[in-house]
This record gives C-alpha cells, sequence and structure tokens, in this order.
C-alpha cells in the first residue's frame, strides 16, 4: 500500500524502527534511565561531557575561523519572522503545562532558536534549555537547485551554516537579545538527534520540526520525535506547502489519528499529543 502524492505518484508507506537497537560499545542500560525534561546545566554537561562555564562554553568560545558577522538574512525562518504570534498560540494550547523543555531538529543560522528563546523570556522562563539538532549541511534544495545557494556559504568545500548559528547565537547572548541558558548546539542528523533522546530519557514539552523535508525522511522524523514527546506537548513544523512535507504530514496524522492544526503564520503547523 502507498499515498498518492501530488504529483499522482503512489509513495510506499515505510514501516519505521521505533525503538533504539543497542550498541555493542553502551556504557551503561540506557533504557533504565529515567523520562525527565533536564535542566540546562544538566543537558550540556551530558551531550558535551563537561560543566558550563559563562565564559567557557561552546558558544562564547567559538573561534570563528571565517570571520562571520552576526545577521538575520535567511529569509526562509517564519518562526523568527513571526515566531511571537506562533509561541503565543502554543502557550495557549499547553494551558497550564510547563514548557521546561525545548527540541528542534533543523536550525540553519538560529533564527528560530532564538526567537523562541526571546519568547521565553518575556515570560520568565530564562533557563529552559533548546536543544538544537541539525548537520548544517544544507538540503537537497540549496545543493541541486542552489536555492538560498549563497547562506551556506562553502567555504573548502563544506557549508558553513554551524559557524553563522554559533555566530548569531553568541551575538543575541552579548547583546543581551536572549539569557544565556537557552540553546545547546547538537551537529548531528535528526535521527541521530532522537535516537541520544530516547537514551538519555531526556523528555520535551515542545519540538519544533524543520528539517531536511524529504518525502519518507519527514515521515520517520515524525513517528521518532512525537514518541519523545511528553504528553500533553506540541510538535510543531513548517513547509506544510511543500509536496514531500504536505504527504509525510498528513500520513503521519492519519495514522496516529491526530488532529492537524494551522497557526495561521505562513505554512506553519502543530499536533498536540494527548495526555
Amino acid at each position: 500500500q502507498g499515498v498518492v502524492a501530488p504529483q499522482g505518484a503512489v509513495v510506499p508507506r515505510m514501516q519505521p524502527t521505533m525503538e533504539r537497537m543497542r550498541l555493542a560499545s553502551d556504557v551503561e542500560d540506557w533504557s533504565k534511565r529515567p523520562k525527565r525534561s533536564p535542566p540546562f546545566r544538566i543537558l550540556y554537561a551530558q551531550l558535551y561531557g563537561k560543566m558550563y562555564d559563562d565564559q567557557d562554553n561552546m558558544v562564547m568560545s567559538f573561534p570563528n575561523p571565517y570571520g562571520k558577522k552576526p545577521h538575520m538574512d535567511y529569509p526562509h525562518s517564519s518562526l523568527w519572522l513571526q515566531g511571537d504570534k506562533i509561541m503565543d498560540r502554543v502557550f495557549k494550547e499547553l494551558g497550564q503545562k510547563k514548557v521546561d523543555f525545548i527540541v528542534e531538529a533543523g536550525s540553519m543560522h538560529g533564527g528560530s532558536a532564538i526567537r523562541m528563546a526571546i519568547e521565553l523570556d518575556k515570560r520568565g522562563l530564562r533557563e529552559v534549555p533548546i536543544l538544537c539538532i541539525d548537520p548544517w549541511t544544507g538540503d537537497l534544495n540549496m545543493w541541486l537547485n542552489r536555492v538560498v545557494w549563497e547562506h551556506l556559504d562553502i567555504r573548502h568545500g563544506r557549508a558553513t551554516t554551524f559557524d553563522q548559528f554559533m555566530v548569531n547565537v553568541r551575538h543575541a547572548i552579548v547583546s543581551g537579545m536572549i539569557a544565556p541558558h537557552h540553546i545547546v548546539p547538537f551537529p548531528v542528523s535528526s535521527v541521530i538527534g532522537a535516537r541520544w533522546l530516547q537514551a538519555t530519557g531526556f523528555t520535551p514539552t515542545l519540538i519544533y520540526l524543520d528539517s531536511a523535508h524529504e518525502v519518507d525522511e519527514t515521515y520517520y522524523e515524525l513517528c521518532l520525535y512525537y514518541q519523545l514527546l511528553a504528553p500533553g506537548g506540541i510538535l510543531m513544523g513548517d513547509d506544510y506547502g511543500w509536496p514531500a512535507v504536505k504527504v509525510d504530514v498528513d500520513r503521519f496524522v492519519q495514522d496516529k489519528r491526530l488532529e492537524l492544526n494551522m497557526f495561521g503564520v505562513y505554512y506553519n503547523w502543530f499536533v498536540k499529543k494527548p495526555g
């Protein structure tokens, strides 16, 4: 069986493996880790293997080898552009449920993460961690069709989007735009990030999914991250207007019997996990 894509092609229905397979080198039985929302410093220490220091940390000590300047010129970050409206709706939907851990898969130059941090700070939530999962390599549209190609800024054969992300986040902290105890970069694929969260038991209240946008891959991401989401939490994303994204989001909400909601901001959508 399959699903008919907008172009008329039949998209095979994949059955993703939801459970993490044990690694031969696992240092502990990760399945025994309790599920919880980690404080910022616990998340940082688990990820980087060292304690957070306000002056000597991954963001503040970034060497910026290409001398990049902070900017928010990336044109396709709807959460950066109208994140106040989106986050107002998120907090309204969550009601009394506490936002204590946010995961973002797909961060690009950091606009969406910075906007979420701004909105957290406005509500006095200055210690809520935002884990930013992204390999910072760009997507197929950038490499194939050269769409916003200049924002990859290829140097020595690789994209420098991670560099721009780090410079932008550091500027946002130093300038006082956001509190320093929010953004934690995790430069891996969305699948590796999800498996890491499965193992550690770290459980987000809010997940923003805005990564590769490829058919089946998006469905796999939706399944993995929805499983990680705390009961009553929100899984949201962008680019519902992309054919591959729409196909996989529609498949997902149908399979899970969920209600698909639109924010009324560009193509941003969300679902709420029962509980």
